[in-house]
Protein backbone atom coordinates (compact mmCIF):
# COMPACT_ATOMS: atom_id res chain seq x y z
CA UNK A 1 0.00 0.00 0.00
CA UNK A 2 1.20 3.88 -0.90
CA UNK A 3 0.90 6.53 1.45
CA UNK A 4 -1.84 7.61 -0.55
CA UNK A 5 -3.66 4.40 0.54
CA UNK A 6 -2.98 5.32 4.30
CA UNK A 7 -4.35 8.50 4.34
CA UNK A 8 -7.64 7.52 2.67
CA UNK A 9 -7.82 4.66 4.96
CA UNK A 10 -6.85 6.68 8.17
CA UNK A 11 -9.17 9.13 6.72
CA UNK A 12 -12.00 7.58 6.15
CA UNK A 13 -11.59 5.59 9.96
CA UNK A 14 -11.59 9.00 11.48
CA UNK A 15 -14.43 10.46 9.53
CA UNK A 16 -17.04 7.34 10.01
CA UNK A 17 -15.92 7.28 13.87
CA UNK A 18 -16.68 11.02 14.01
CA UNK A 19 -19.69 9.98 12.55
CA UNK A 20 -20.72 7.20 15.15
CA UNK A 21 -19.86 10.00 18.21
CA UNK A 22 -21.93 12.49 16.43
CA UNK A 23 -25.51 9.87 15.98
CA UNK A 24 -25.02 8.89 19.01
CA UNK A 25 -25.58 11.63 20.62
CA UNK A 26 -29.32 11.95 19.24
CA UNK A 27 -30.31 8.35 20.47
CA UNK A 28 -31.43 8.21 23.95
CA UNK A 29 -33.95 4.95 23.81
CA UNK A 30 -33.66 1.97 21.92
CA UNK A 31 -36.75 2.74 20.67
CA UNK A 32 -34.20 5.95 18.63
CA UNK A 33 -31.38 3.16 17.92
CA UNK A 34 -33.66 0.73 16.47
CA UNK A 35 -36.91 2.65 14.91
CA UNK A 36 -35.41 6.23 14.63
CA UNK A 37 -37.79 7.28 17.44
CA UNK A 38 -40.18 6.85 14.77
CA UNK A 39 -39.56 9.93 12.52
CA UNK A 40 -38.68 8.22 9.37
CA UNK A 41 -40.67 9.82 6.56
CA UNK A 42 -42.47 7.48 3.39
CA UNK A 43 -39.98 7.44 1.24
CA UNK A 44 -37.21 6.26 3.42
CA UNK A 45 -39.82 3.49 4.55
CA UNK A 46 -40.40 2.57 0.51
CA UNK A 47 -36.36 2.17 0.27
CA UNK A 48 -36.39 -0.07 3.60
CA UNK A 49 -38.76 -2.07 2.22
CA UNK A 50 -37.24 -2.47 -1.15
CA UNK A 51 -33.67 -2.89 0.47
CA UNK A 52 -35.65 -6.29 1.72
CA UNK A 53 -36.74 -7.63 -1.03
CA UNK A 54 -33.30 -7.26 -2.98
CA UNK A 55 -29.98 -8.01 -1.47
CA UNK A 56 -26.96 -8.91 -1.78
CA UNK A 57 -27.31 -12.44 -1.53
CA UNK A 58 -29.75 -12.31 -4.70
CA UNK A 59 -27.26 -12.19 -7.50
CA UNK A 60 -25.25 -14.98 -6.22
CA UNK A 61 -28.57 -17.28 -5.39
CA UNK A 62 -29.56 -16.57 -8.74
CA UNK A 63 -26.71 -17.22 -10.85
CA UNK A 64 -26.55 -20.50 -9.53
CA UNK A 65 -29.99 -20.92 -9.67
CA UNK A 66 -29.92 -20.08 -13.67
CA UNK A 67 -26.93 -22.17 -14.07
CA UNK A 68 -28.42 -25.38 -12.03
CA UNK A 69 -31.92 -24.87 -13.38
CA UNK A 70 -31.88 -22.82 -16.93
CA UNK A 71 -32.58 -19.41 -18.14
CA UNK A 72 -36.16 -19.19 -17.20
CA UNK A 73 -34.99 -19.34 -13.37
CA UNK A 74 -34.28 -15.61 -14.03
CA UNK A 75 -37.69 -14.74 -14.36
CA UNK A 76 -37.46 -15.67 -10.81
CA UNK A 77 -35.97 -12.41 -9.41
CA UNK A 78 -38.75 -10.22 -10.52
CA UNK A 79 -40.85 -11.72 -7.75
CA UNK A 80 -39.40 -9.29 -5.45
CA UNK A 81 -41.18 -6.44 -7.60
CA UNK A 82 -44.55 -7.70 -7.20
CA UNK A 83 -43.74 -8.53 -3.60
CA UNK A 84 -42.37 -5.45 -2.54
CA UNK A 85 -45.39 -3.06 -2.75
CA UNK A 86 -46.73 -6.26 -0.51
CA UNK A 87 -44.81 -4.42 2.29
CA UNK A 88 -46.18 -1.31 1.49
CA UNK A 89 -49.71 -2.61 2.53
CA UNK A 90 -48.07 -3.84 5.63
CA UNK A 91 -46.15 -1.03 6.70
CA UNK A 92 -48.93 0.76 8.81
CA UNK A 93 -49.28 -2.74 10.72
CA UNK A 94 -46.05 -2.76 11.72
CA UNK A 95 -46.21 0.77 12.92
CA UNK A 96 -48.89 0.79 14.98
CA UNK A 97 -48.14 -2.54 16.53
CA UNK A 98 -45.45 -0.84 18.08
CA UNK A 99 -43.55 -3.46 17.31
CA UNK A 100 -39.67 -3.92 16.13
CA UNK A 101 -39.46 -7.64 15.15
CA UNK A 102 -41.93 -10.10 13.71
CA UNK A 103 -40.61 -12.23 16.57
CA UNK A 104 -42.21 -10.02 19.31
CA UNK A 105 -45.35 -9.33 17.02
CA UNK A 106 -45.69 -13.48 17.18
CA UNK A 107 -45.32 -13.72 20.62
CA UNK A 108 -47.73 -11.13 21.74
CA UNK A 109 -49.98 -12.56 19.59
CA UNK A 110 -49.67 -16.26 20.31
CA UNK A 111 -47.85 -16.45 22.92
CA UNK A 112 -43.96 -16.76 24.27
CA UNK A 113 -43.90 -20.63 23.41
CA UNK A 114 -44.47 -19.68 19.72
CA UNK A 115 -42.23 -16.52 19.85
CA UNK A 116 -39.23 -18.89 21.14
CA UNK A 117 -39.87 -21.29 18.36
CA UNK A 118 -40.02 -18.97 15.73
CA UNK A 119 -36.65 -17.30 17.44
CA UNK A 120 -34.66 -20.87 16.96
CA UNK A 121 -36.31 -20.77 13.38
CA UNK A 122 -35.56 -17.28 12.68
CA UNK A 123 -31.76 -17.56 14.15
CA UNK A 124 -31.23 -21.29 12.25
CA UNK A 125 -32.65 -20.30 9.16
CA UNK A 126 -30.07 -16.80 9.21
CA UNK A 127 -26.91 -18.75 10.26
CA UNK A 128 -27.49 -21.70 7.45
CA UNK A 129 -28.62 -18.70 4.86
CA UNK A 130 -25.32 -16.39 6.12
CA UNK A 131 -22.88 -19.88 5.27
CA UNK A 132 -23.99 -20.19 1.84
CA UNK A 133 -24.07 -16.42 1.13
CA UNK A 134 -20.12 -16.61 2.22
CA UNK A 135 -19.41 -19.91 0.69
CA UNK A 136 -21.27 -18.28 -2.48
CA UNK A 137 -19.37 -15.26 -2.42
CA UNK A 138 -16.48 -17.25 -1.66
CA UNK A 139 -16.62 -18.84 -4.73
CA UNK A 140 -17.14 -15.92 -6.71
CA UNK A 141 -14.11 -14.38 -5.45
CA UNK A 142 -11.76 -17.64 -5.83
CA UNK A 143 -12.77 -17.84 -9.30
CA UNK A 144 -12.29 -14.13 -10.13
CA UNK A 145 -9.11 -14.13 -8.54
CA UNK A 146 -7.53 -17.14 -9.85
CA UNK A 147 -7.62 -18.88 -6.91
CA UNK A 148 -4.96 -16.50 -5.40
CA UNK A 149 -7.86 -15.45 -2.34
Amino acid sequence: MTTLDYIVLIGYFVSITTFGIWISRKIRTSDSYFRGGRKFKWYIMIGQAFGVGTHAEMPVAQTGATFSNGFATIWYQWKNMLITPFYWLIAPFYRRSERTTVGEIIEDRYGSAMGMVYSVFAISFFVFNMGVMLQGAAKVISVATGNLV
